[in-house]
């Protein structure tokens, strides 16, 4: 199977990126962000305008950047999506290792967690209201 991903810019996509940032599936149970359309748009335009490619047969936005190793800082859909139909998707021949910045709600056979050193910059906001 032939899976087209495309890369996605804030120019020439706009529309699409803001409804993706307004209709966003909560991925994770386990640690997610809602309500965050300004934020995600935030990081569309600035931190991830490199880096944000849309896998069009799932209707996904992966953001990413590979070298060795696939570097995944979040999956976006409008609905529940199988880890490892992405992963499928996006995952090339010469990829060593994936990396995710979030707490993905899936695991994947031969998929091991690795604590990573703490950071002085992250910030984490747990709610009373259930996701």
């Amino acid at each position: 199977m032939d899976v087209k991903v495309k890369q996605l810019t804030i120019k020439n996509d706009l529309a699409l990126l803001e409804k993706f940032a307004e209709n966003r599936h909560v991925n994770s149970m386990i640690l997610d962000v809602e309500y965050n359309e300004s934020l995600l748009m935030f990081y569309f335009t600035v931190v991830f305008h490199e880096a944000i490619f849309y896998v069009e047969d799932l209707e996904t936005i992966v953001l990413m950047e590979e070298e060795d190793t696939l570097h995944i800082f979040d999956i976006i859909s409008f609905n529940a999506q199988n880890g490892e139909a992405v992963l499928a998707s996006i995952v090339k021949e010469t990829t060593k290792k994936v990396v995710f910045y979030f707490t993905p709600d899936f695991t994947i056979e031969g998929m091991t967690a690795t604590i990573m050193p703490n950071d002085d910059d992250a910030l984490f906001v747990l709610t009373k209201k259930a996701l």
